[in-house]
């Protein structure tokens, strides 16, 4: 039985090895170049039919309009070719946004996040840890753990055991 040559690993197609034949730096700039040139002509090829409309002033063709003279030639033309160029240079936009990260870029360090769930919450709170926050004032302390058992976070026992322990601390 043989395989397809996307199962083998073995492609035919001369473009797929090519494009996976391209080092990430080599594919990182490539499309900044490309997506740059697109916004570019898509976006000078925009204000010149901008300046086309604008050069043909007030006009009217047909209709209910009355004018004092008739659109010059093209500018159909230009009116709807405005919305495409737009289109064309956000895609040359979305090209670089989707570039990826430059070569050899360090990525910047994440801070891990503390997340508190079951006696790691009701621990994080006890140490003021739960918000970011240091809390030194035993009352305070005793309100939030009010709080949490009042919204069913902690069990009556657990409230209990929490309260002497900040009790203690006094």
């Amino acid at each position: 039985m043989t395989l397809p040559h996307w199962q083998k690993g073995d492609s035919s197609n001369a473009a797929v090895r090519a494009r996976n034949a391209l080092p990430c730096g080599v594919k990182f700039y490539l499309r900044t170049i490309l997506g740059s040139l697109i916004a570019l002509v898509a976006l000078a090829f925009f204000l010149f039919g901008l300046f086309q409309l604008v050069r043909g002033g007030s006009c009217a063709s047909g209709g209910n309009y009355v004018s004092t003279r008739q659109c010059p030639s093209g500018s159909t033309a230009w009116m709807f070719a405005l919305p495409p160029a737009l289109l064309i240079g956000l895609s040359g936009f979305w090209l670089i946004a989707r570039r990826g990260p430059r070569p050899g870029a360090v990525p910047a360090p994440v801070a891990p996040r503390a997340v508190f769930t079951g006696p790691d919450m009701l621990q994080g709170f006890l140490s003021g840890q739960l918000q970011g926050q240091s809390q030194t004032d035993p009352i305070a302390k005793l309100e939030r753990l009010q709080a949490l058992r009042d919204n069913g976070a902690l069990s009556a026992e657990e409230f209990e055991r929490a309260k002497q322990k900040i009790l203690a601390e006094m």
